[in-house]
Formats: C-alpha cells, sequence, structure tokens
C-alpha cells in the first residue's frame, strides 16, 4: 500500500471548505431571500383576473414628503386591499354618456405617509343628510368592511346628499378614501369632500376634493376629475400645498346620483391620520 503525502496544511484547508459549504460569492446556490407573507391566488376566474390585472386610477394630488416626518420616515399608505377585504371581479367600463371630465384609469403610485398614520375614522359615529335610508345602516360606512356584496353598502336617495364622520378629536389628517358602491362601475356626480371644524360645518370649512364641473351642487365649480366605482377606492389628498396635513374634526362627503340614475351608494370610508 502506497501512504498519502498530502500535507497536513492541504487537509486542513480542505475541511474548512467543507464546512463552510457553498454560499452566493462562491458560485453555489444563493441563500434563500424572505418571501411575502400576503397570500396569493392559486387560480382566478376570469372577471377576477380582469380586475386584478386592471391597474388603479392615480390619486387626488401629489404624494409628498409633509411636513409631520422626514423622508426617511415615509411608508406607503396600505388601504388594505387584500383579496378576502375587497371584491375584485368589477366588470369592464359600462356604456352611456360618460362626462367630458371623466379621468383615464392609470397605475396609482404609492401615498407616502408618516409611520404611525392610521384609519381615525374606525367605528366612529356617522350621520347623512338623509332621514331614511333606503339599505344598510350607517355604522357600516366605518366598520372596516369594503366588501361591494349585496348588503354591504348604504343607499340614500337619488339627488345630492351628504355622509358625515367625526372623527371625536381634531386630527391631522392626511388622506380621505371612499369607497362607493362598485359591483357595477358607475360614474357618481358631483363628489365633493370637505372638512370642518363643528358638526354643523360652519366653521373653518375646507374642500379637499371637488369633481363637480358644472357647479350643479351649488358649492362652487371644481376642477378634479369625475371616476369610475372600483374595488380600489378613490384616495383624496389631504395635505395642504406644503405638505402639512388639514386639521380638523368632522369629515363629510357629498355625492349626487349615479350618471345611469343609480341612487347615492356608499360602502366605506377611512380617514387617515394622526
Amino acid at each position: 500500500m502506497i501512504a498519502s503525502r498530502v500535507p497536513l496544511a492541504c487537509l486542513g484547508g480542505l475541511l474548512l471548505a467543507c464546512l463552510c459549504g457553498c454560499d452566493e460569492g462562491s458560485g453555489g446556490a444563493p441563500t434563500a431571500t424572505a418571501q411575502s407573507t400576503e397570500a396569493q391566488p392559486t387560480r382566478r376566474g376570469k372577471a377576477e383576473a380582469s380586475a386584478l390585472d386592471t391597474p388603479a386610477p392615480t390619486e387626488s394630488g401629489p404624494a409628498e414628503a409633509t411636513a409631520a416626518g422626514s423622508t426617511s420616515e415615509l411608508v406607503a399608505l396600505d388601504l388594505g386591499l387584500t383579496l378576502d377585504a375587497v371584491t375584485r371581479a368589477t366588470p369592464g367600463n359600462p356604456r352611456g354618456v360618460k362626462p367630458p371630465h371623466l379621468r383615464e384609469e392609470v397605475k396609482r403610485e404609492p401615498f407616502m405617509v408618516p409611520k404611525g398614520v392610521a384609519n381615525v375614522a374606525l367605528y366612529q359615529p356617522v350621520t347623512c343628510s338623509e332621514k331614511r335610508l333606503f339599505a344598510g345602516d350607517l355604522d357600516q360606512l366605518t366598520d372596516d368592511i369594503k366588501q361591494s356584496g349585496k348588503f354591504d353598502f348604504v343607499e340614500l336617495d337619488t339627488g345630492l346628499h351628504w355622509v358625515q364622520i367625526d372623527l371625536g378629536q381634531v386630527r391631522a389628517i392626511h388622506a380621505v378614501a371612499i369607497w362607493h358602491y362598485y359591483k357595477n362601475p358607475t360614474i357618481y356626480q358631483d363628489v365633493i369632500v370637505q372638512v370642518a371644524d363643528d358638526q354643523a360645518f360652519r366653521q373653518n370649512v375646507r374642500t379637499l376634493f371637488n369633481n363637480d364641473h358644472d357647479n350643479s351642487a351649488r358649492m362652487g365649480t371644481g376642477k378634479d376629475t369625475a371616476f369610475y366605482t372600483r374595488w380600489w377606492g378613490e384616495l383624496v389628498n389631504a395635505r395642504g400645498p406644503d405638505g402639512a396635513p388639514t386639521r380638523a374634526r368632522h369629515v363629510r362627503v357629498y355625492t349626487a346620483g349615479g350618471m345611469e340614475g343609480e341612487p347615492v351608494r356608499f360602502v366605506e370610508i377611512e380617514v387617515y391620520g394622526m
């Protein structure tokens, strides 16, 4: 038998290499990376697949760094649009009359907010301009249920109406998210979002959004665009030109009937602030 003459130093190097194993830098298999924890659908129907592939529209206003936090402290606003939270099988665009200021649907950029911003309207009391509701209860508008099912909406009469949320105290508001009934995509007229310091909306009233292009609501001509109701909701920027949030206690959302004679229907309203 011929004795091996491999030096001890070489044997030590080989042993060390075996113990270390392969890594990404040495040409072996790369180290596993963390995967998203959000559940992904394994199979989708035709209607749902179409809705998931539909890009969301741009939000109303720029998503800029705010005075409440530096750029390093900003995070993308999470509207909670998970598969089980919304009804994503929205049909295509309906045929019919389209207003001249209808928005082109493009992918909505992330809306950046300081860490700690949350839905301060959750479970807060809601009032409205209608004495009698045709469907639903007002507390459904702040219950965090954004689905657009048979019993998941509040219906008011035709014509201009409003719903109002009392935030309980003055809040620094960054955005307001609105879900009208969207199972059948509708273009609602005269969508106006205002905030005020008092419940009667007489003190320090400010308009955050107004797409009433012909002043039919008699509240001033708005410059914002009309939109189809969709599962991703309408996101209204509540910050001022300097990026600072708007401080208010009461939020009111006006809506007239739909372009095809649809009554006023709301699903959920969320107010993001601190």
